[in-house]
């Protein structure tokens, strides 16, 4: 068996704090440009989407699409997460063979699990669940299709990720975007097939691009590069990870199936829109950590990783911060003029929803370290403590609270699984991070206030931007001095 290649000088010298700092901003730009287009284009479309769409319509499309990501996740077992983790301990001659191993196990898994959840889907949900209100055909169906396709190709992207190739990525991924979209257009808008249209042209749309991508890459299909031992060895990495996501996946939908039994497919529609909207933050979070994943597995094999690795987190989850705060305090009057008169409603939780999915974000910075440390079913006891509050928060506060009670059981929920990991981060690879952390979600803390105490503070929109604001300049003060004075230090003993 090869060894795994130990860093050279001139591969510490290559991840010098200056090269660093600058291929994490050059692949964040150029993943976040591709994000931000995707999220700036579908948010001009929410008002067309709701004009076509009814909440209530706009609920099935969720419920189905939920159940689609519980069968993903159950049947494509985590592989891209051991490609990712795997990937740079290899020497460059065992990858392509490594990479093969897993397309081609993924290809079998999703098209083989998949079909069987086909035909047997309706039956199982109907004795296990027979007051849930989505026809598993078609609707059930078309998300199951869409999800394999797109279990598929993020196992490429992956790959490209971890290859560096920001560009390839930023080119497939956005191309995607822009061929699902008009597809889904033509259902929605051009034939008024509602629901049906929506999942239908998501289906549609991602099967082709997958398609055209596993042509790109037909030579990982190839039955002579797969290996058992390959496999079996992924598969140790990944399978603990199974349980942490699909508890994660309680998270984000648990709500939604609470609203659907305690209120109405319309209120899911609603609650699901306002988290559509909040995308704001996962532009942001998605676009570093894209860049930041691969130079993370790499940093973490040199002398001083840790201390760089704090540096740089601070400054992500500043990032996060300046964006979670300028997002809250202008997202529900924004969310008020844009959407169709049916969805208003859904306006005054956006903002928390927002807060929510900062708080993901951190626990995103953070999970890294218990990846690489290879304790992966650890992270399944983090999400099992947040799923478990979850359910019970929203069993607490939806029937009496809607889907406003919902938005605030997954903030509390994000809030613990966040400060677990970063407790088990810490005993598992010491990243010294500094006060700067706690204070930038202090001031991001302050900025939620405001937005909820917003009636009795009685602050108009110019009040809470100008406290956005001023907390996001503060946040910036805070990390960005200390980044640019390590960075200044780095240039210096180079």
């Amino acid at each position: 068996m090869t060894e795994p290649p130990t860093p050279s000088e001139s591969e510490s010298a290559e991840l010098h704090w200056r090269a660093l700092v600058g291929r994490l901003f050059s692949g964040s730009a150029k993943y976040g440009l591709a994000t931000l287009a995707q999220r700036g284009i579908a948010f001009l479309l929410i008002p067309i989407y709701t004009a076509f769409l009814s909440p209530t319509e706009y609920g099935i499309v969720s419920l189905a699409e939920t159940i689609a990501a519980v069968l993903l996740t159950l049947f494509g077992l985590s592989l891209p997460a051991a490609l990712r983790n795997d990937f740079h301990d290899l020497a460059e001659g065992e990858r392509d063979e490594f990479v093969a191993t897993l397309v081609i196990g993924t290809a079998v898994l999703l098209v083989g699990l998949g079909g069987l959840s086909m035909l047997v889907g309706p039956a199982v949900v109907g004795t296990l669940w027979p007051e849930f209100t989505v026809p598993f055909y078609p609707f059930v169906d078309l998300a199951i299709a869409a999800a394999a396709a797109r279990g598929l190709l993020e196992l490429h992207l992956a790959h490209l990720q971890m290859k560096e190739q920001s560009s390839r990525y930023v080119a497939i991924s956005f191309g995607q975007f822009l061929l699902v979209t008009a597809v889904v257009l033509v259902f929605v808008v051009g034939l008024r097939q509602g629901s049906f249209g929506m999942l239908a042209g998501k289906a549609l749309g991602l099967g082709a691009v997958t398609l055209a991508v596993g042509t790109m890459f037909r030579r990982y299909y190839r039955p002579s590069l797969f290996v058992w031992r390959r496999f079996v060895k992924a598969l140790k990495f990944s399978w603990p990870l199974v349980p942490h996501q699909l508890i994660a996946l309680v998270l984000t939908a648990a709500d939604r199936f609470f609203i659907e039994h305690y209120r109405t497919t319309e209120d899911v529609g609603l609650y699901s829109l306002a988290y559509a909207l909040a995308g704001v933050m996962t532009v942001v979070s998605s676009s570093i950590l894209l860049a930041w994943t691969p130079l993370f597995y790499r940093l973490a094999n040199t002398d001083d990783g840790g201390q760089r690795l704090a540096r740089v987190g601070e400054g992500l989850v500043g990032v996060l911060v300046v964006a979670g705060c300028l997002g809250t305090v202008v997202s529900a009057d924004v969310v008020a003029w844009i959407v169709d008169a049916r969805y208003v409603s859904a306006a005054p939780v956006v903002p928390i929803v927002i807060a929510g999915l900062l708080l993901h974000g951190c626990f995103a910075v953070f999970h890294l370290a218990v990846l690489r440390s290879g304790r992966t079913s650890m992270l399944a006891m983090v999400t099992i403590i947040a799923a478990v509050l979850n359910v019970v928060l929203n069993a607490l506060w939806v029937p009496d609270y809607g889907v406003e009670g919902a938005a605030w059981a997954t903030v509390l929920s994000y809030l613990v699984e966040a400060a677990v990991v970063f407790v088990l981060a810490q005993r598992l690879m010491l990243i010294r991070y500094t006060y700067r952390l706690p204070l930038v979600l202090a001031l991001f803390a302050g900025t939620v206030a405001a937005v909820v105490f917003r009636d009795a503070l009685d602050l108009s929109i110019w009040g809470l931007l100008a406290i956005g604001t001023a907390a996001s300049i503060a946040t910036i003060a805070v990390v960005g001095h200390d980044g640019w004075r390590a960075y200044r230090q780095g240039v210096a003993s180079k």
